[in-house]
């Protein structure tokens, strides 16, 4: 009887183990669940720690927040400083200030009256503008397709 289980045991053992190292490329890259091999660049600045998505998932059709928007610009171009830079709405030590502050003092993103950054507020078409005026500035072999503005 003994002789029996044996063989069975290790082919169990084998099988098991061929199972747990053909998973291990999946474990080491997780992208998001909500991104198909068509977007494979979004699991790319996910891998870059350029946009961290939330509860797994990168949410395309959600609204995106000046607070975030400053993290995506701020990671995007490596900025940093703006420690000059006071927001009367922007708590102190918070995740998002560095990055806003950084985002405003290298012109990407701008504040309202009395230095106030609404991070809350959802990103605007002008905010948006703003981003691309800066990057054609900078780099003047961008070339945005006028058609493509609406």
């Amino acid at each position: 009887m003994q002789i029996r289980r044996t063989p069975a045991l290790i082919f169990s053992v084998i099988l098991i183990f061929s199972l747990v190292i053909g998973m291990l490329p999946l474990l080491a890259v997780e992208g998001f669940s909500d991104v198909t091999d068509e977007f494979a660049y979004v699991n790319e600045l996910k891998k870059a720690g350029i946009v961290v998505g939330y509860n797994g998932k990168f949410n395309g059709e959600g609204e995106v927040t000046r607070a975030s928007f400053s993290v995506f610009i701020s990671k995007t171009f490596g900025l940093a400083g703006g420690d000059d830079i006071y927001f009367t709405d922007v708590e102190e030590g918070i995740w998002y200030e560095s990055y806003a502050k950084s985002a405003v003092a290298a012109g990407y993103m701008n504040t309202f009256d009395n230095d106030v950054f609404n991070p809350d507020q959802l990103v605007t078409c002008n905010d948006l503008f703003l981003l691309v005026e800066k990057a054609v500035k900078e780099d003047n072999t961008l070339r945005p397709d006028p058609k493509c503005i609406a």
